[in-house]
């Protein structure tokens, strides 16, 4: 759960080059911070998978403790599941990748399970996923993109996966890794960031261990577990997303917990108009150093981001004041002065 939830829809310009912006929109983010299944902004209908293998069978997915829980009751074998539409995902997205009117598209989450051993998704396996994107719900028949925690094979260390599944979700023959994320169990607290890059078909995978809660992964630095390029289903007509898990008869209950799903679009355009943006960089300074970029202005807060949004740090200004970075590369620096002025440039950290 977020303290400071983002508004959905929002979109952000970000100073480019002259005339040239890219333009950050939020087509949809749930915090799971509802009493009832409300469905995020825009609201969507959330309904239940389920496939009853053997035992007593489970409850619906709900919101719980501001998450969204997936139960899977003890001394059972069952399916659960709770899918979103992604008919009401606002503009620029598109049930078809191909034919998003943006640059990118980028998923940010947390989930996990409250236990470790994930082992697939058989009738008899133990595995967790998030649906990013499904175009049917069944579990024998649908196709889509997913991040999963699970163990393939007995010769492979258990480990976050960014997967394609095909013709269902209901046997680890279906799944293929496209980019093995972070080592470990499922039930680690770990943020995930999921890019798809149109012009290319590349996907990249961010894993990050928060270490006992779930932080906001929106924000911060990733670990990049690496890319792959696939189209697979990139002009096939998606329907759904969500949270699944399988679980096999455990002497305890079983749960997947979900928290900050986000999805938001990135997009270069034209400007109609860039004279303002221009004035208001002028209300500050920027000088680049090894790994780091110096800010000077009277008073202020300054916020640099990825060129994907992300922020990767925020620092109040009184004179002067420097942010590091990690990795060097193309940034976004916003600067906010008390009496409401900003500006934003663009900074190439070397």
């Amino acid at each position: 759960m977020r303290a400071s939830f983002l508004v959905a829809l929002m979109c952000f310009t970000f100073s480019l080059s002259a005339g040239e912006t890219l333009v950050e929109t939020t087509v949809f983010a749930d915090d799971f911070s509802g009493e009832n299944l409300s469905g995020g902004t825009p609201a969507t209908t959330y309904t239940f998978l389920k496939q009853n293998i053997s035992g007593t069978a489970a409850a619906d997915p709900s919101y719980n403790n501001n998450m969204m829980r997936v139960p899977a009751p003890k001394s059972s074998a069952n399916r659960n599941a709770v899918l979103g539409g992604l008919s009401v995902y606002s503009a620029p997205f598109a049930s078809k990748l191909s034919e998003i009117d943006a640059d990118s598209v980028v998923w940010t989450f947390n989930f996990k399970a409250n236990r470790n051993t994930t082992s697939g998704f058989t009738d008899a396996d133990f595995g967790i996923a998030t649906i990013l994107l499904a175009d049917a719900a069944d579990y024998t028949s649908a196709n889509g993109y997913a991040v999963v925690s699970y163990n393939k094979n007995s010769s492979t260390t258990r480990s976050f996966r960014l997967v394609k599944f095909t013709n269902g979700l209901n046997d680890n023959t279906k799944f293929t890794d496209l980019v093995i994320g972070i080592v470990g169990d499922a039930n680690l607290y770990c943020s995930f960031r999921v890019t798809y890059i149109k012009s290319s078909n590349i996907w990249k995978f961010y894993c990050r261990n928060d270490a006992g809660v779930f932080a906001d992964p929106a924000q911060g630095t990733f670990t990049t577990s690496g890319s792959a390029i696939d189209d697979t289903f990139v002009n096939t007509p998606m329907s759904y997303f969500g949270f699944h898990i399988m679980c096999k008869s455990y002497t305890t209950d079983t749960n997947l917990d979900a928290d900050n799903y986000t999805v938001r679009t990135y997009k270069t355009d034209i400007l109609q108009s860039n004279e303002n943006l221009q004035a208001n960089t002028g209300l500050f300074k920027t000088r680049t150093l090894s790994g780091a970029v110096e800010i000077e202005t009277v008073s202020a807060q300054a916020t640099l981001c990825s060129l994907t949004g992300a922020v990767q740090q925020i620092v109040n200004i009184k004179g002067k004041a420097t942010i590091k970075v990690p990795n060097k590369g193309l940034y976004i620096l916003k600067v906010a002065l008390p009496d409401g002025r900003s500006g934003i440039e663009k900074v190439l950290i070397q």
